[in-house]
């Protein structure tokens, strides 16, 4: 998990503490962070978060996001002046850097991009004591691996009032937010925006699942990942069939959702049992560690009366996926599923 660095540039000698979280809820807010007062200057603190933690590559077919969060708080008691906000470096085309979709949503003033700059920034006018104002952006991660920063610099004006031809002295706090940017092909993760549909796709020792959401009217995170049975321990009911040496797949999207999602399976067939047929075939699901196991047997109808429920059960008997077994789960939230 990656973090923050902090470098001040000015005369007042302003110094900040920073936190991000990775939040996993359906609305993210900056982290709540402390400021540290300065020996002299203005009380302001600067925040900075992003979320997911480790978020995925982009490709051109399968864009992934970040959402970075960024406020300024006037923690002092006199107000400050042309405060304005500047993040870089970002992109309006999907590259080896971040890029945007559209300019960022400010509580207050408004946002512009230079091209040239590879800079957005945003104009908060007057802050005055006790305000906030905060500034939230979605990313497009780069195509490329590795950890990448933004960099967030907030300057404003010690001068009376907004209105003085001499604004007084000038501070500038510099953060840079570092972002892991991965291409395990185990693990999927991305923030999602409101009304964008995902679908996250991981594969490991002869599985290949994903789970595919539909466009949703929050905003929310979405992880999809393989758990071993190490980490969450699976004894096979009785009278029921199961799969072996098959790891859990566990999704993390926050929220409910409506329209449903769906998970689709794959097992190699040195993982299915000779017993297994479609007629007997279940699912077993674990919303969260340590819950109680359930098993979802339902079969999904034209109108979806029973959610959970499994959909398109294929065993074939011959060709080149002869003994394979593949599944779709149609569900209104998410968990560990084998």
């Amino acid at each position: 998990m990656r973090g923050s660095v902090l470098r001040y540039l000015g005369v007042s000698g302003l110094v900040a503490t920073l936190l991000f979280l990775a939040l996993g809820g359906a609305s993210e807010s900056p982290a709540a962070a402390a400021c540290i007062p300065p020996k002299d200057g203005p009380r302001i603190c600067v925040r900075v978060s992003h979320a997911p933690d480790a978020p995925s590559v982009s490709t051109a077919a399968t864009p992934r996001y970040v959402s970075l969060a960024s406020s300024v708080s006037n923690e002092g008691g006199n107000a400050v002046n042309h405060a304005a906000l500047e993040i870089g470096p970002v992109d309006v085309a999907l590259g080896t850097g971040f890029s945007f979709v559209e300019l960022p949503t400010a509580s207050a003033g408004s946002c512009s991009y230079s091209a040239a700059a590879r800079t957005i920034s945003c104009d908060l006018g007057q802050l005055r004591s006790g305000a906030t104002v905060d500034v939230g952006l979605t990313l497009r991660t780069p195509t490329a691996e590795g950890v990448h920063g933004v960099t967030v610099t907030t300057s404003f004006d010690e001068g009376p009032s907004d209105q003085n031809p001499n604004p007084g002295k000038t501070d500038t706090v510099e953060v840079t937010e570092l972002v892991d940017v991965t291409a395990d092909l185990g693990t999927e993760a991305t923030f999602v925006p409101a009304h964008t549909g995902i679908e996250l796709t991981v594969a490991q020792e002869g599985h290949r699942d994903s789970f595919v959401l539909p466009p949703q009217d929050f905003d929310t995170t979405a992880r999809l990942e393989f758990t071993s049975t190490a980490e969450l321990p699976f004894a096979c009911p009785a009278k029921q069939v199961c799969r072996v040496g098959t790891p859990w797949l566990t999704a993390t999207v926050p929220g409910t959702f409506d329209p449903f999602a769906e998970v689709d399976f794959f097992w190699p067939a040195s993982q299915v049992s000779s017993k297994q047929t479609v007629k007997n075939f279940v699912l077993f699901y674990v919303p969260s560690a340590g819950a109680p196991l359930e098993i979802v047997s339902a079969r999904c109808n034209a109108g979806f009366d029973v959610v959970p429920c499994l959909k398109d059960i294929a065993l074939p008997k011959s060709g080149a996926l002869k003994g394979t077994l593949s599944a779709t789960l149609v569900t209104d939230h998410n968990g560990h599923m084998r």
